[in-house]
């Protein structure tokens, strides 16, 4: 264990990070202006994805879309991951929501 060195023949320089006191008080501002300021501006409200099935749909969706004949409707990124509808949209991220135009029902046995 190091030994602690303590140096008792330098002198205490004390400094202070705080400005001194000001006695005066500050020059009295029209409350006006300030009510002005502070009322706060409309807040623009996030918006909302909208849940509908895109229109169109680009080539490399409907090549996906044709490997999914199962589904009614998927969500695709745009780095080609296919997701289902009940998918939580944290892990979907941006994809975008198809309707699958190669939809068939599945057939009961």
């Amino acid at each position: 264990m190091a030994k602690k060195i303590t140096d008792t023949e330098s002198p205490i320089v004390e400094t202070h990070d705080m400005p001194p006191e000001n006695t005066e008080q500050p020059p009295q501002v029209d409350p006006a202006p300030q009510a002005e300021l502070q009322t706060p501006a409309p807040k623009a409200e996030k918006q909302v994805r909208e849940e509908k099935p895109a229109e169109t749909i680009p080539e490399y969706a409907d090549r996906i879309l044709q490997s999914f004949p199962g589904y009614k409707e998927l969500y695709i990124d745009i780095h080609g991951g296919a997701f289902t509808v009940d998918t939580p949209p944290a892990l979907r991220g941006q994809a975008t929501r198809y309707t699958n135009p190669y939809y068939s029902k599945p057939q009961k046995p």
